[in-house]
Formats: structure tokens, C-alpha cells, sequence
């Protein structure tokens, strides 16, 4: 059964403990081990997202499983023990997409967040630039306010992953 650790508007949250035994359970039926390149990277993906494991600690509302933190390490503590999960996501999961929830308004959030946690679209970060590399405090590129537009100013000059990539996220 599911233990109760919590209420969350009106909503009972699994416990850790109860979720960490489902999530041991599915991991080991489900990932294959390190090593096992019989999946590809989207396959697992997918399978993470159908089984409510992509975005463990994201609202419901834009496809995460609205857990906690507690809960998404607890999950990676157990497939941590020789399983294979996607890492070509981790970008576009663990920086752009929660700068997205963190900042972004609730059209792009609904419109995108669930494609990236279930390996549709590919982010990537536009950061490094020619006088300052990959450092983000000596970031020239600026975006202002321009009546009803924002012009960007400035130059990136390589990103890792962009050939692959569906979408930009460019920090100014």
C-alpha cells in the first residue's frame, strides 16, 4: 500500500519510505543495468516519464509527479546501484527546465515541461561567449526593453549539444 507522510491541497503525498520500495521495485524490472546500451536515451526517458519517475519533484500541472526533493533522491539513490538512466536530458531537466518553472510564465510552462521531461524537446543553455567563456558574472550579452520588444545584444559562440537541440534558453 501507499504510505501517507503529508496532506497537499486536500491531496495525500506518498511517503518517502513507501515510494522509495516502489521505486526500488520498478527499477529493478525496468532500467536495464549499466552497460545495457539495448534502450536509447528517449526509450528511457519515455519509460521514467510513463512510470511518474521524470520530474519526481515538479508539479502534476506541467507533467512532474508533484513530489519532493526527498522523493527525486530517493529514486536516484536506488537506480544509482548499477542501472542505466538518461543523462541526455539532465540539462534540459535539472537547469532550463526548472529556470522555466522557476521564471517562466503558465503558457510555456504547460507547453513545454511535459515534452522535456518525456524527451520530446532538447534544451540547451546559451552561455559561453568570446570575451568571458562559460563565466556568467562577466556575461556581456544584455536584453532590454524596448517599448514592446526586448532586443538582445551580444554574442554566444558555442553551446554543448546545440545540433541536437530543439531549443535555446540564452542567458543575458
Amino acid at each position: 500500500g501507499i504510505g501517507i507522510s503529508a496532506m497537499t491541497a486536500g491531496a495525500a503525498v506518498e511517503s518517502v519510505e513507501a515510494f522509495t520500495e516502489r521505486a526500488r521495485d520498478w527499477v529493478s524490472a525496468n532500467l536495464p543495468r549499466r552497460g545495457d546500451d539495448s534502450l536509447s536515451e528517449h526509450q528511457l526517458q519515455r519509460m521514467l516519464f510513463d512510470a511518474g519517475f521524470a520530474g519526481i519533484a515538479m508539479p502534476a500541472v506541467y507533467g512532474g509527479a508533484g513530489l519532493t526533493l526527498r522523493h527525486q533522491q530517493a529514486f536516484y539513490d536506488e537506480a544509482a546501484v548499477g542501472y542505466r538512466v538518461p543523462t541526455l536530458f539532465s540539462v534540459s531537466i535539472a537547469i532550463l527546465g526548472i529556470t522555466l518553472l522557476d521564471t517562466g510564465d503558465d503558457v510555456l510552462k504547460k507547453r513545454h515541461l511535459p515534452r522535456i521531461l518525456r524527451g520530446e524537446e532538447r534544451w540547451i543553455q546559451l552561455l559561453s561567449e568570446p570575451s568571458g567563456g562559460s563565466d556568467m558574472a562577466a556575461a556581456l550579452t544584455r536584453l532590454e526593453r524596448d517599448g514592446d520588444h526586448w532586443v538582445l545584444n551580444g554574442a554566444k559562440m558555442w553551446s554543448t549539444g546545440a545540433l541536437q537541440a530543439d531549443w535555446g534558453m540564452c542567458l543575458a
